[in-house]
């Protein structure tokens, strides 16, 4: 008889000790969880949220956005002027917009925007125009070319490719509006209506605004930062 009780004790011992295992287990899984979900809420979700769409597809995620700001910061004639920082991410967001309903508009009419465009417009802002006179050498020039252009990406901060993306959504809008009647006026006109036609939008929240300049601000060199614009 005690022989029984002592094994049904024992028993009764062992569940209670496995239900204090698991619920141990599980208390540690929900103290580990609960960061990792902070986590991604926090960082993995608003850097990947849809700032650009058109027709439900996304053409520009929140990350995207806070590199392109700071790469249009970086670009500016005075990169420590922070004053117009705080349009910047619906200019930059709309800009994208733009670019992408264009380049759906120049495949269509047969307009592109080649390398050796972009070549030539950088070659023209860090390529030394010869003197009268001058016999450097094409070698010579193209040496210092390539040196004051990879000087000018290394202080700003930018890549190659990054600054020839800038300059290729210029072009672009330029080869687009050659081929209208009206220019400026025409294309904007046309943008104006496909942005309807194609339900091209930026959503860009006031939460996600701020979310996006803190990570803006939190990228760009310390010493673009000024009392201006900290106030």
């Amino acid at each position: 008889m005690n022989q029984g009780r002592s094994e049904l004790d024992a028993n009764d011992h062992s569940r209670r000790s496995r239900w204090a295992l698991w619920g141990a287990l599980i208390g540690i899984a929900v103290i580990i969880a609960i960061p990792g979900y902070v986590y991604f809420q926090q960082v993995v979700v608003p850097g990947n949220r849809t700032v650009v769409s058109i027709d439900g597809r996304q053409v520009l995620s929140t990350n995207e956005l806070v590199r392109a700001v700071v790469v249009g910061q970086m670009l500016v004639a005075d990169p420590t002027d922070l004053s117009g920082l705080g349009a910047a991410p619906y200019l930059v967001a709309d800009t994208a917009l733009n670019a992408e309903l264009l380049r759906a508009e120049a495949a269509a009419r047969g307009v592109a925007v080649t390398s050796a465009d972009i070549d030539a417009v950088v070659k023209t802002q860090f390529r030394p125009a010869p003197q009268v006179g001058d016999d450097t050498l094409d070698a010579e020039l193209d040496r210092l070319y390539r040196e004051s252009y990879t000087r000018f990406l290394a202080e700003r901060g930018v890549t190659d490719d990054e600054y020839r993306h800038v300059i290729a959504q210029t072009l672009l809008r330029d080869h687009v509006a050659a081929t209208m009647p009206g220019a400026t006026t025409e294309l904007d006109h046309w943008l104006s209506e496909r942005r309807n036609d194609q339900q091209a939008q930026v959503n860009l929240s006031s939460a996600v605004y701020a979310w996006v300049l803190d990570e803006v601000r939190a990228s760009l060199p310390r010493n673009t930062t000024n009392e201006q614009e900290q106030q």
